[in-house]
């Protein structure tokens, strides 16, 4: 009496019971089922989590990239991430100081991969790829812009208000710009009316008058020892506002 055998193609099917097809994760149990969602079914193709091991149907998994992770541990995966970005600026951002506006707008969890005969072979640890952002000051938080803030404080603290300006203004930081702008026009106005009343000095030393034309209605503007810088701020003719730097180069190439 010969024993009983199972057909053939339960025979197959038993043979890829829990089997990994292709090293992809993939498992073909006879009954298989997912430990989330309790999803359960004849072939049911489920796909087992690195981190915690479960066995997961195709709605409750992530597998791209070479990484296989439930949604769960890919959730937490981002969120470890994340917290520990954000918790070397202790929350804040680094260029603004806005509090709690810190965020990643995409995060990319892969694996490094060669190309074996036509096909990808991952490889290494999990890497997570990704942009951290101010919603405040809408700046990529990266040591690019972190080293370009810095020049700007340096450039500020050494005077140098136009060049601080420019790099506060590739920071969007608009009205610190203006500000430091306008404060370089007042401090250039106040040194060249210091010129000016040098040059006038001069002038009135060596007893010299010199014409100056108005560059509106070009009359002759008579300025001598005896004139004053607040007098040289408008053309008595037709009441046009002179640039005070023109008249100091003006002076200067003649005395």
């Amino acid at each position: 009496m010969t024993s009983w055998r199972p057909p053939r193609t339960i025979c197959c099917i038993m043979s890829y019971h829990k089997r990994d097809i292709h090293g992809k994760g993939i498992k073909l149990d006879v009954m298989g089922s997912c430990v989330k969602c309790k999803k359960s079914g004849f072939l049911l193709s489920t796909y087992y989590c690195e981190d915690c091991k479960g066995s997961f149907c195709s709605e409750c998994f992530h597998r791209s990239n070479g990484v296989s992770l439930c949604k769960d541990c890919l959730g937490r995966r981002r969120t470890h991430y994340y917290t520990s970005m954000t918790n070397q600026w202790d929350g804040k951002c680094p260029l603004c100081g806005a509090m709690g506006t810190l965020y990643m707008p995409e995060m990319t969890i892969h694996r490094q991969f060669n190309i074996v005969d036509g096909f990808p072979k991952y490889y290494g640890p999990i890497l997570i790829d990704s942009r951290l952002m101010c919603n405040a000051c809408h700046n990529q938080i990266n040591n690019a812009t972190i080293e370009t803030y810095r020049s700007a404080i340096r450039a500020e603290h050494a005077g140098r208000y136009e060049d601080a300006a420019n790099l506060y203004e590739k920071l969007n930081f608009l009205d610190k710009a203006r500000s430091l702008r306008e404060r370089d026009k007042t401090t250039t106005v106040r040194q060249v009316h210091v010129n000016i009343n040098t040059l006038l000095d001069q002038m009135k030393q060596g007893s010299l008058v010199v014409p100056y034309k108005c560059p509106s209605c070009h009359a002759n503007i008579k300025i001598s020892g005896e004139t004053t810088a607040d007098k040289l701020t408008n053309c008595p003719y037709c009441g046009t506002t002179l640039a005070i730097t023109d008249i100091e180069k003006f002076l200067s190439s003649i005395l």
